[in-house]
């Protein structure tokens, strides 16, 4: 067997990493020249109210745990006098974001099932086998997460217009004890309410009706 082994002196995880790095870097490269193509189609079609000014270069890590470095141009925009990444504001990326949306969504799942920012940073560069994205930026990106979610909720209760009426409402309280990670506070309370219109029997158990 140890003859055969100099044959091939990398093992299956070896490989498995190896060439997932690779794999990565053509991505990388070829994600670049889509994201220039786009750019080029967008300068073609532009409105005459946007002024080319220069062309300048951002990264973002992404979902393969490799950066893409692109090129795109930047814009004035005549009317609203600003200036402006048109290719980015196509893409949805917003001007001060570092992670691509996929490893975005990755992150802030590690960031919630994770004990801690720092574990989950750990974890995935224990994915990719090097370090993707600091403990500080999946707590910023939990964070950004938790505000989109929180405004979207209180839209939907200031546009909502129910008209629905009840005999009874029930009001159940209880409190949940979160961990704090960054705080001389140890524990903090959230307080969840449940709203139900009583008990309807399921089989054998019993079931709020919502």
């Amino acid at each position: 067997m140890k003859e055969f082994r100099s044959l091939c002196p990398y093992s299956f995880k070896q490989l498995e990493y190896m060439l997932l790095r690779k794999l990565g870097e053509a991505f990388a490269q070829v994600l670049a020249e889509v994201l220039w193509q786009y750019d080029c189609l967008i300068m073609e079609r532009r409105p005459e109210r946007f002024q080319v000014k220069q062309v300048r270069s951002r990264t973002i890590e992404t979902l393969l745990g490799v950066p893409v470095v692109y090129q795109r141009r930047l814009y004035y925009d005549r009317e609203e006098r600003r200036y402006v990444y048109l290719l980015d504001e196509v893409l949805g990326l917003e001007p001060n974001e570092t992670i691509s949306p996929g490893l975005r969504e990755a992150v802030v799942t590690l960031g919630v099932e994770c004990s801690s920012y720092r574990q989950a940073a750990k974890a995935l560069a224990g994915i990719y086998q090097h370090p993707v994205v600091s403990h500080e930026t999946i707590r910023r990106s939990v964070i950004a997460v938790g505000q989109i979610a929180a405004a979207a909720e209180e839209r939907q209760r200031a546009t909502s217009s129910g008209s629905r009426c009840v005999p009874k409402l029930f009001l159940e309280v209880d409190g949940i004890y979160e961990r704090l990670q960054r705080d001389r506070q140890k524990f903090v309370e959230e307080r969840v309410l449940i709203a139900h219109e009583g008990w309807e029997a399921d089989g054998k158990r019993c079931q709020r009706r919502m």
